[in-house]
C-alpha cells in the first residue's frame, strides 16, 4: 500500500502548482526553507527522470518493432517561423510531463541541481 502510495505522490510532484503547494506545506509545518525548495526539486527531478527514461524506453521499444503509427504520435512538429532555421520533428514528452523537448528536460534537470546546491 505505501509503495503504491509513493507512486501517486510521485505522478502528482510532476504538476508545478501541486509542488510549490506542497513547498509551502512543508515551511508551514517548520521546515527550513532551504530543506523544503531541496525536497520537493529533488522528488520533481526523480520523478521527471523516471517519466522521460519510461517515454524513451517506450519509443526505442517502438523503434525495435517497427511501429510507425504509434512512433508518429510521439512526435510532434516544430516549423521554424523566422527563416532562420529549419522545420523540424521532436521526440514530444509533454504526454509524460509539462516539458515538450528533451532540451527543456536537460534545463529543468538542471534547473533542480541548481537549487539543491
Amino acid at each position: 500500500m505505501f509503495h503504491y502510495q509513493m507512486k501517486i505522490d510521485m505522478e502528482k510532484i510532476l504538476d508545478s502548482t501541486f509542488r510549490e503547494e506542497l513547498r509551502a506545506i512543508l515551511e508551514e509545518a517548520g521546515v527550513k526553507k532551504k530543506d523544503a525548495r531541496n525536497l520537493v526539486a529533488n522528488r520533481y527531478k526523480t520523478a521527471l527522470k523516471s517519466s522521460v527514461v519510461s517515454h524513451l524506453k517506450k519509443v526505442i521499444d517502438l523503434i525495435e518493432r517497427e511501429c510507425i503509427v504509434d512512433l508518429r504520435n510521439l512526435i510532434s512538429f516544430s516549423p521554424s517561423g523566422d527563416c532562420m532555421g529549419c522545420d523540424n520533428n521532436y521526440l514530444d514528452f509533454s504526454s509524460v510531463c509539462s516539458l515538450q523537448d528533451i532540451g527543456d528536460v536537460v534545463d529543468e534537470i538542471d534547473r533542480c541541481n541548481q537549487i539543491m546546491k
